[in-house]
C-alpha cells in the first residue's frame, strides 16, 4: 500500500507556528494533527501577558472551536488530553528580539528541537494604519528569520503571505521575487514614519489625525475539510458582501471581467504542507534556490471573474434574505459598478459628500443635538464606505493572473496517497456552487 510522504516526513516532527489563533493557522495545526498524530511537538506561538494567558487564548480561540469537531468526535472523551499532549503554547511576539520569548531555557529548546517553522503571523486588515503594518508583517517576519538561522535542525521555514502583496499588474505575475529599490528597506521606511510622526506631534497634530494619516499612508472558506464552509470572521472582500446583504453597497469601484484568485482555506493549508516537506520527495529537483516561491490560487487554471460575486450574492440574498432588527426583511438591489476608482470617487462626491455637507451645516446651524448625532453618523457611514471601496479595488480591478508553475511541479512530485490528503487543485471547483451553497452560508 502506498504510503503518504508528507505523513511519513511529518512522524516524530516539532513545528513551531506562529500567529497561531489566526485563520490559517488553526486549520494547519487541525489538518497536522488529523493526518499525523505522531507529530512529536507543535509549539505555538501566542502574543499575550503571560504564559498563562497565552494557554488561555489557545483554548478559548483555538481548541474550543468547531474547527476541532472531527478530532474531538475521533477521541472522544480523551481529546484534551491527545491535543496537550502535542500543543505546547509558547508566549511571544514576532515584532521583538527572539520573537517576543523570555523563558531563555524555552528559546534553547527551540532552537534545538525545531525541525520546521511556519510563520502566518500577520495584520491582515486592509485598512490598518501604515506603521503598525509594517512593524508586523515586514519587521516581524524578519526577527522570525533571525530566530530560524539559530534552530540547528531546521528543514524548512515557511512564510505565508497574500500573493497580492504584488504590485498592480496586468498579465500573468511570476512566482519568483522581484528586485525592489534599496532606497525602500524596513529600517529607512521606519525612519522616514518615526520622522514624519515627530514632526506631526511637534506640530501638536491630535491623535486622530496622525491616525489618519498612517492609515492613508499606507475569500478563504475551507472547500471540505475539515468541513465545508467553515469560516471564522469577515475576510478579505467577505466584508462588502455581508454589507451588501444588509443593503449596506448600492455602488461599488470594479470591472465585471476583473481577475479574482481566490482558493479555499484547506486547499491552502495542503499546499502549506506540502510545500513544508517538499525537499522530502524522491523526485525534489536539487536545481532549486533556497527561497521558493509557491502561488497557491486559481487565477492560472480556474479563472472566477468579478461578476461571479454580485450575481451569486444577488441571488443568494434575495432566497436568504437577511433581516432588520424589527423583523422586516432586506430587499437587495443590483449594485451600480464604475470601472476606475476616480469615477466612482466623483460620482460619490456629488451622490453624497455635497449633501452631506449641505446636511451638517444646517445641523451645525440648528443647534439640534439630534440632528448633529445623525449628521455625524451619515458622514461615519461615509467614511466607511469610501475606505472599503479603496481597500478593495486592488481586487476588484486586478487584471493580473498568478502563475502556479512552481505549485503545479510540487503537486506533480506528490504520490497518489499524498494528492488525496492534501489536494490543493482548483480545477474542479465550480464558483457559482461554492459561493452559493459554502462560501455565502459561511458568512451568514
Amino acid at each position: 500500500m502506498e504510503m503518504s510522504v508528507v505523513v511519513k516526513s511529518l512522524d516524530s516532527k516539532s513545528i513551531l507556528v506562529t500567529g497561531a489563533t489566526d485563520f490559517l493557522a488553526k486549520l494547519f495545526v487541525e489538518k497536522v494533527l488529523r493526518t499525523q498524530p505522531n507529530v512529536k511537538k507543535l509549539y505555538l506561538l501566542v502574543r499575550a501577558q503571560d504564559a498563562i494567558s497565552a494557554k488561555k487564548r489557545v483554548e478559548k480561540e483555538v481548541v474550543s472551536k468547531e474547527l476541532f469537531s472531527v478530532l474531538r468526535e475521533k477521541y472522544g472523551a480523551s481529546f484534551d488530553l491527545f491535543f496537550w499532549s502535542k500543543v505546547h503554547v509558547v508566549q511571544g511576539d514576532t515584532t521583538s528580539e527572539n520573537i517576543g520569548i523570555r523563558d531563555v531555557d524555552l528559546i534553547e529548546v527551540l532552537w534545538r528541537e525545531v525541525d520546521y517553522i511556519v510563520n502566518s503571523a500577520a495584520n491582515t486588515r486592509f485598512n490598518e494604519r501604515y506603521d503598525v503594518a509594517l512593524n508586523a508583517n515586514t519587521l516581524g517576519p524578519r526577527n522570525v528569520i533571525l530566530f530560524a538561522k539559530k534552530c540547528v535542525n531546521l528543514k524548512m521555514f515557511l512564510h505565508v503571505s497574500t500573493a497580492y502583496v504584488t504590485k498592480e499588474k496586468k498579465g500573468i505575475i511570476r512566482e519568483k521575487i522581484d528586485e525592489f529599490n534599496q532606497m525602500l528597506t524596513p529600517e529607512t521606511e521606519m525612519e522616514l514614519i518615526e520622522s514624519k510622526m515627530k514632526e506631526m506631534k511637534n506640530n501638536c497634530i491630535s491623535e486622530s489625525e496622525i491616525k489618519i494619516y498612517m492609515k492613508e499612508l499606507g475569500l478563504e472558506s475551507t472547500y471540505k475539510e475539515p468541513f465545508p464552509g467553515w469560516i471564522e470572521g469577515i475576510r478579505t472582500i467577505d466584508k462588502a458582501m455581508v454589507s451588501y446583504g444588509k443593503a449596506g453597497i448600492l455602488y461599488f469601484p470594479a470591472h465585471l471581467d476583473a481577475v479574482i484568485d481566490v482558493i479555499p482555506g484547506d486547499m491552502v493549508v495542503n499546499a502549506m504542507v506540502a510545500a513544508m516537506i517538499s525537499r522530502n520527495y524522491d523526485t525534489y529537483d536539487t536545481k532549486y534556490s533556497n527561497t521558493v516561491i509557491y502561488h497557491v490560487g486559481s487565477s492560472a487554471k480556474n479563472i472566477m471573474r468579478f461578476n461571479v460575486i454580485p450575481e451569486t450574492c444577488y441571488k443568494y440574498f434575495s432566497m436568504n434574505p437577511q433581516s432588520k432588527k424589527n423583523g422586516e426583511f432586506i430587499a437587495v438591489q443590483k449594485p451600480l459598478f464604475f470601472p476606475t476608482l476616480s469615477l466612482f470617487c466623483k460620482f460619490m462626491f456629488v451622490r453624497y459628500k455635497l449633501p452631506l455637507k449641505a446636511f451638517s451645516l444646517v445641523a451645525m446651524m440648528s443647534f439640534s443635538k439630534r440632528l448633529r448625532r445623525q449628521s455625524n453618523k451619515l458622514n461615519q457611514g461615509y467614511k466607511s464606505a469610501m475606505l472599503m471601496a479603496k481597500a478593495y479595488s486592488h481586487y476588484s480591478l486586478m487584471f493580473g493572473r498568478f502563475d502556479d508553475s512552481n505549485t503545479e511541479m510540487l503537486r506533480m512530485k506528490m504520490n497518489k496517497k499524498d494528492k488525496e490528503l492534501f489536494y490543493f487543485e482548483p480545477d474542479y471547483i465550480n464558483w457559482y456552487q461554492f459561493m452559493m451553497e459554502i462560501h455565502i452560508p459561511g458568512n451568514n
